[in-house]
């Protein structure tokens, strides 16, 4: 990858090397703002990302992943109440969960096609 991410996962891996400088620290809601900002200027400026596995079923697969038949809270909150609260705890668990996403959405593509 060069130094301008293409889409979102790469802008992701891109934040997740210098953090600090994108969000001042681990914080699993300033990374869920952050993130909400780069969807809202895409949707401005009429990007569609094609992403695989599409970004909006992250939410299901954090249920899923935290054992929860459901929620309709977004996974921020999901991981915050997961993590009693610890936004760094948190946060590290976005990174744990989201490469894992990517891994099995990825695969499961794989072998189907």
């Amino acid at each position: 990858m060069n130094n301008n991410p293409a889409n979102l996962y790469e802008y992701i891996d891109f934040m997740r090397r210098r953090i600090g400088m994108f969000l001042g620290e681990e914080s699993v809601s300033a990374l869920n703002h952050h993130l909400t900002g780069y969807q809202m200027a895409c949707a401005v400026k009429g990007i569609e990302e094609q992403l695989s596995p599409p970004f909006e079923d992250f939410h299901d697969f954090v249920a899923r992943e935290y054992g929860l038949p459901f929620s309709n809270h977004g996974w921020a909150i999901m991981m915050l109440k997961q993590c009693n609260g610890n936004e760094q705890r948190a946060y590290q668990d976005f990174m744990r969960l989201f490469d894992l996403f990517r891994h099995e959405k990825n695969n499961a593509k794989n072998e189907h096609e």
